[in-house]
């Protein structure tokens, strides 16, 4: 009999308290806002790196505008009649300046360089594995006595001609170079002895 009234209460409490559960809605979790911050704060990191990065590379250009007249070192060059788009910049380092006149003629673009020296070095800043090479002597330069080198490479889609030629009497090392998808035919050699100035 005991067990029976137990058993009864025991049912009775559990349907009393089905009865009266409610169900409670578990709080929605906030996990948009968290994958919003999240993203935000992935995004603006990249940002953050570009602008620093192209601060860098502003800083450490070395060339700053120059001008034909203060680039008088020496015997100086003169861009070849018919030229366009001169000019001019400069790189300082170590007392020798380097200077640098850009141009366009007949379609193609020329990088020209000149600095003081001792002896004659390559200032034109290509390196590439030249297909060929030989000694040439400038017309116009020193009365047509002007050694120098001429230079060519040749790939797939370009080529590249430099010459470089040293003044002794003066001491000035110079560099002219060209770049095109094909130079066949082409004398660089005739351009640079159009560079000298006239006397």
């Amino acid at each position: 009999m005991k067990k029976s009234v137990l058993l009864l209460s025991v049912g009775v409490m559990v349907i009393g308290m089905a009865a009266c559960h409610k169900p409670v809605e578990a709080p929605e979790p906030e996990v948009e806002e968290v994958v919003e911050e999240t993203v935000e704060e992935v995004a603006e990191e990249p940002v953050e790196e570009t602008e620093e990065t192209e601060e860098e590379v502003g800083l450490a250009n070395p060339w700053s505008a120059s001008s034909a007249e203060e680039a008088m070192v020496g015997r100086s060059f003169v861009a070849p009649e018919g030229a366009e788009n001169i000019e001019w910049s400069k790189m300082e380092g170590d007392g020798n300046t380097l200077y640098q006149m850009t141009f366009d003629l007949d379609g193609r673009t020329y990088t020209a360089r000149e600095q003081i020296s001792d002896e004659a070095v390559d200032i034109s800043g290509t390196y590439y594995d030249w297909t060929v090479s030989e000694d040439i002597k400038l017309q116009n330069w020193a009365d047509g006595n002007m050694t120098g080198t001429m230079y060519r490479y040749i790939g797939d889609d370009e080529w590249v001609d430099l010459c470089t030629w040293f003044d002794v009497e003066i001491g000035t090392a110079y560099s002219l170079t060209v770049s095109d998808t094909e130079l066949d035919g082409f004398d660089i050699t005739a351009i640079a002895s159009a560079m000298c100035p006239q006397e």
